[in-house]
Formats: C-alpha cells, structure tokens, sequence
C-alpha cells in the first residue's frame, strides 16, 4: 500500500486537469486549491499546501478508490480551517454488516486527522465500506463528548 501522499494521487488519475479546485470549508467559504503552484487560498489567507492537496470531503472520496487490506495504513494530504494537516486511514478489518439498506462484506476503515491542538486526534470515527470496487459507505459509528453518532445505510440505487 502506498504510503506517499501526491504521487499516489496523480498516479490514481486525481491530478486536475484544471488548475484551480474549489472546496467548501466549514464555513461553507470556497477555499480554492492552485494544484500548480500548491497553495491554499481564501479571503482569509494564501498559503502553501501539500502536493495534491484535497480537503476532507475530498480525500474520503478519493481514499475509496484505492485497493485496501486489512493492516494497510495509507496518509492523504489534507487542508482544514486553513491549516495543512496529513489525513491518515488505517484500514482494520473484513466484516460482515447488516443495515436497513441490506446486508454488506465490508472492508472497516478509520480515518485519523493527524492535527496538533483542537483538532488532535482523540476519538475514533470507522467507517465501513462495502468491500469491492464501488467502496460504498454503508455505516459510521463515532464517538463525542455527549454520546455517540451512528449512520446506517437506508437504501441504495446503483445506476
């Protein structure tokens, strides 16, 4: 499993065409991505960023393309709130599932935001994905400070 975090990117088809890729911070400010010249920019700061940078969202989506076994750990580059911090998915087990939406094989993934201070690492989120080529999410269970947040699959339509 590839540990780097651009060349595995480009390598998988996810460099840009375009120059400039727009993303939605938190906030639900556009932040958009100069690919070329690897910076971050909004009305608040223009800074440098990874090779290949994607936000959050974004890596999500493009870890699910990649080939996974139980034990791979692979590192995605990440920009959040206007800092660059490396996303770590730890992929841990093959699982069998049942949701509303049916039962799955699934691959269980969790992905780790590794960020000093207020967003340091400190609960789990696992997601499972169905374990084939579409990596569909079918459940997320979290941990927080006043419970818990479960997601399960309702139904699905694959076109």
């Amino acid at each position: 499993m590839a540990n780097g975090v651009g060349d595995e990117i480009a390598q998988n088809g996810m460099q840009q065409s375009r120059r400039i890729q727009n993303f939605l911070d938190r906030r639900g400010f556009r932040i958009p991505f100069d690919q070329e010249k690897n910076r971050a920019i909004s009305k608040d700061y223009n800074i440098e960023t990874y090779p290949n940078v994607l936000d959050v969202l974004g890596a999500f989506y493009f870890a699910r393309t990649l080939e996974m076994e139980p034990g791979d750990t692979f590192h995605l580059p990440n920009h959040t709130d206007g800092k660059n911090y490396p996303l770590r998915v730890a992929v841990h087990r093959r699982e069998e599932v049942t949701v509303p939406a049916g039962t799955f094989k699934t691959i269980v993934v969790e992905p780790i935001l590794e960020a000093p201070g207020i967003f340091e690492h400190k609960g789990n989120v696992f997601v499972w994905l169905t374990d084939d080529k579409v990596k569909m999410p079918v459940m997320m269970k979290t941990k927080i400070i006043i419970g818990s947040i479960d997601a399960t699959l309702i139904e699905y339509r694959l076109d």
